[in-house]
């Protein structure tokens, strides 16, 4: 249960990176503190986007060798200058700003992904795959389109 816990929070962190800017302050649109450091998600257990933590967690759950950490952390520090690239290019509309950073995100997974062995492969896509359902659940939660609980059945309208 524990390790489940650990690899949402992965891949809740790979999410916050290419999501960020939808959720931006407006008064910050780089995504930086008033000390133009990277400031980090607080509610919701996001935790920061920094690339040497996600590599951390990679190693952790993946069991990562040291070559392996290296050619990574190398790939989420340069997505990192990437996004930040996009987030403060004020030319580009949001959803071409979004559709830049989904192809990011797709570029870095597959860029990590071939890092990977088989095995690590494999759960790596698990996590990929339980990362998007959950990205799925929180948009539609911050939609306003408020989720039932698991064990509550949604209410039904009398007319």
């Amino acid at each position: 249960m524990l390790k489940r816990c650990a690899i949402t929070l992965v891949l809740a962190l790979f999410a916050i990176g290419t999501c960020a800017f939808a959720q931006e302050n407006q008064n910050q649109p780089s995504g930086q503190d008033n000390q133009g450091q990277p400031h980090e998600r607080k509610g919701g257990g996001w935790g920061p986007r920094d690339p040497a933590q996600m590599v951390q967690r990679l190693t952790q759950d993946l069991n990562l060798t040291a070559d392996q950490q290296a050619k990574i952390l190398t790939t989420l520090q340069d997505q990192q200058k990437q996004m930040q690239t996009l987030r403060d290019d004020n030319t580009l509309s949001q959803d071409d700003k979004h559709a830049k950073m989904m192809d990011l995100r797709k570029t870095t997974m597959t860029q990590i992904r071939s890092v990977l062995t088989d095995d690590q492969q494999k759960k790596f896509d698990e996590m990929q795959q339980k990362r998007e359902q959950e990205m799925g659940q929180h948009r539609k939660n911050s939609e306003g389109n408020e989720q039932p609980k698991s064990d509550e059945q949604p209410k039904s309208d009398p007319k």
